[in-house]
């Protein structure tokens, strides 16, 4: 019982006390009551916490507001539904209601909180309704039995990784007459249907039609039975994370027209053997391929700049690389825990080689460089076998190769 005087109550005062199944508020609390066993303010307009031991509960009418984890953690509850009037539910009002498998949200809603459903494992499908603008982040994240979602017409605003971890969806639809977000084949667009944003993790193919442009931030992440991607020409964006952990896929071609594979966009794709880098590329960023243990080889073409931090690290299947003549730099840890990777090639003797780590490139690696290059130094600095490059000049259309630079 909770008593006269009492004026605020924490967040996870009642948090594990899995037994609890009614909270009672003395009457003559000036800020809190109780109704049906569950924590209320003093108006009865917004429901604070529902004792975790509940198996069944009877929302009153007058409820504007779930509060933040209101309900989290509550698994012995089968079915809820949310009496008309309920405009808003809170950050991770219902995190963790793993009983949860279905729920009837009202039309009166416009906005579920971060997290408000994370790890609801039992939930099938959601209905978002008609008046909801905006999804928080994670709102969704590790729903595993969640097959289905539809989007209200009036969404404007998805949260980062909303559908992150619901490993049985495959398929997201939107309203008709949406303004920001479109379906194609249960895959979430823009409007225009130029970027692609959010693949469902349950799909195992898909086809990226004509006219995308753009893959979004961790738009197929976790996409773990995806066995096989065409990307189309007139892809240019590939976002950071676009493709991490998808340990299913095989092989991907990277289109003409994309300049640069960024942070983690292949990252953990364990399965991956073969990837086709397009001419125009400049850069791969940090961690892009780390921990592709499937793949035995990469050809990186001319052009590419740069390479980032880990970009390769934990490669283990990698045997051979060569590096194009227009590399500037090579990041910490580029190469590193490669343990098949017995021979490297610099083709530029001006390619800087972060040393601020010796294991950028393996201990066991053959370092193959020019005699007077950065590889060079690189390798009698740690110690590493070195082999030196000839170096080709043509003159008059005669190509020399001298062990020295000519003087």
């Amino acid at each position: 019982d909770i008593p006269e005087g009492v004026a605020s109550i924490g967040k996870d005062v009642f948090e594990g006390c899995t037994a609890l199944t009614s909270i009672t508020v003395d009457d003559g609390n000036e800020n809190f009551t109780s109704i049906e066993g569950m924590l209320f303010n003093k108006k009865g307009t917004s429901l604070m916490v529902c004792p975790q031991g509940k198996k069944s509960i009877k929302l009153p009418q007058g409820i504007t507001s779930i509060e933040e984890a209101a309900f989290r953690n509550c698994t012995g509850l089968r079915n809820i539904s949310l009496p008309d009037g309920v405009k808003t539910i809170g950050s991770w009002a219902f995190k963790g209601c793993t009983g949860l498998t279905a729920i009837d949200l009202p039309k009166s809603l416009t906005s579920i909180g971060d997290e408000a459903f994370s790890r609801c494992t039992g939930l099938r499908k959601v209905i978002i309704p008609e008046g909801v603008t905006s999804l928080g982040d994670h709102a969704f994240y590790g729903c595993s039995g969640l097959t289905s979602i539809n989007l209200s017409r009036k969404i404007t605003s998805i949260g980062e990784g909303s559908f992150e971890g619901c490993s049985s969806l495959t398929s997201i639809e939107v309203a008709s007459g949406n303004s920001t977000y479109s379906s194609i084949e249960g895959v979430l667009y823009d409007k225009e249907g130029t970027t692609l944003i959010t693949c469902p993790q349950g799909l195992k193919s898909i086809s990226i039609p004509e006219g995308v442009t753009s893959i979004d931030k961790g738009a197929f992440k976790n996409c773990k039975a995806l066995t096989e991607i065409e990307i189309p020409e007139g892809v240019t964006t590939i976002g950071s994370e676009a493709f991490k952990n998808c340990i299913g896929l095989v092989e991907v071609t990277i289109p003409m027209g994309v300049t640069s594979i960024g942070k983690e966009v292949f990252s953990g794709c364990t399965s991956l053997k073969n990837i086709s880098l397009p001419e125009g590329l400049a850069s791969i960023g940090e961690n892009a391929f780390w921990g592709c243990t499937g793949l035995t080889g990469i050809a990186i073409p001319e052009g590419v700049t740069s390479i980032g931090n880990g970009a390769f690290f934990n490669c283990s299947g990698l045997a051979a690389v060569s590096l194009p003549k227009s590399l500037i730099s090579l990041g910490d840890w580029a190469f590193q825990n490669c343990r098949s990777l017995t021979v490297i090639t610099f083709n530029s003797a001006a390619t800087k080689i972060s040393d601020a780590s010796k294991d950028t490139l393996p201990a066991s690696t053959k370092i193959v460089g020019y005699a007077d290059s950065s590889a060079k130094k690189f390798a009698s600095k740690y110690g590493r076998t070195f082999e030196a490059k000839p170096i080709e000049v043509i003159v008059n259309g005669t190509t020399l190769v001298f062990d020295q630079p000519p003087v």
